[in-house]
């Protein structure tokens, strides 16, 4: 992982959840520093430590280990809604009904419009005509369509088929 790090000594060593652990420590001068750690703690949230050869910490950072890359993946966007809420934009821009349904199955917020366009994943699905989508927004997740509010041409013309 890397971190940023000041007043860092040669010879500092690394504490996790209290406990020395083997592992390197590589810094560069603009306080960016990469930690290995020799073997990773069980799964869940851990807290680091650098601490100096004389005994004084130099930093401490919180740290979450996931099973897999997909875990980690889930623990990320549990973490950051934003980045869920863009990346499933992103799977119904392309199409990909098997990465939406993924996506909406870890609780990405259905109704939320995506600071970049201001878009739904409704209106999103609707503009780039992904009618399979569309169909699994409104009818398997209960979509809000907001008739008053329409202004997509595309999107005024679904309202009145639901």
């Amino acid at each position: 992982m890397t971190i940023n790090a000041r007043h860092l000594r040669d010879g500092a060593h690394l504490v996790v959840n209290g406990r020395r652990v083997s592992g390197t420590i590589e810094a560069d001068e603009d306080e960016q520093v990469a930690v290995t750690l020799d073997t990773l703690p069980s799964s869940g949230m851990h807290f680091l430590q650098v601490q100096n050869p004389d005994g004084l910490f130099s930093n401490d950072f919180i740290f979450h280990v996931a099973e897999d890359e997909a875990k980690a993946q889930e623990l990320r966007y549990q973490n950051h809604p934003d980045l869920l809420r863009d990346a499933l934009a992103e799977a119904i821009e392309e199409g990909n009904l098997e990465e939406t349904k993924r996506f909406l199955d870890v609780r990405a917020p259905l109704n939320a419009r995506r600071s970049s366009s201001g878009m739904t994943l409704l209106s999103t699905a609707v503009f780039h005509g992904r009618t399979e989508i569309v169909k699994h927004l409104v009818e398997d997740w209960k979509a809000r369509i907001s008739h008053d509010t329409i202004s997509c041409p595309r999107l005024k013309l679904l309202s009145w088929l639901f």
